[in-house]
């Protein structure tokens, strides 16, 4: 158990300290959504690895109230999308398929939950009507982007996972 904290944690702070330079990145492409776009593909990358070795219900859950819990520092509105959007990806751990696939697109689901819940978030509760402007064609088109770019970082963790990183263990 405490091996499964350790390695829990280590993640966090990858995600912590990738995540902000992926978001000053992001922060130069002037979309909506370009977050999930540019830091989409990392978190998921970052989140494969130790979905890889722990793959049960609850290790996203775990990984996102951690992560959550450091950026409460920052706002409780985005603790709060990404405590959801790790439990919503987290319940597709629950499909009863051994197979590698249900990772990769478990974490695709937490990219696009992530985009769905923030821009919840920032649309309904703290205001931001930046949204309105897009329509909803382009939320849609933005959301399945997501899907696709978070499973492609996924599938990149989970191949760095197996091939420089499976002998670490």
């Amino acid at each position: 158990m405490l091996k499964k904290w350790l390695v829990f944690t280590n993640f966090v702070v990858i995600m912590v300290i990738g995540g902000y330079l992926a978001y000053l990145l992001s922060n130069l492409v002037p979309l909506p959504g370009s977050k999930f776009l540019v830091m989409g593909p990392f978190l998921t990358f970052v989140l494969m690895i130790p979905l890889e070795r722990f793959p049960n219900f609850g290790t996203l859950s775990m990984i996102n109230f951690i992560f959550g819990m450091i950026l409460l520092i920052l706002t409780p509105w985005m603790t709060l999308a990404i405590i959801i959007s790790g439990f919503v990806s987290d319940l597709f751990m629950l499909i009863p398929v051994k197979h590698w696939f249900k990772r990769v697109f478990s974490l695709g689901i937490y990219n696009l939950m992530s985009f769905y819940t923030s821009l919840y978030v920032t649309h309904v509760i703290t205001g931001n009507l930046l949204y309105n402007v897009v329509g909803p064609l382009m939320i849609v088109f933005i959301g399945v982007v997501c899907l696709v770019v978070g499973m492609c970082g996924a599938y990149f963790g989970r191949v760095v996972n197996q091939k420089y990183l499976s002998k670490i263990r």
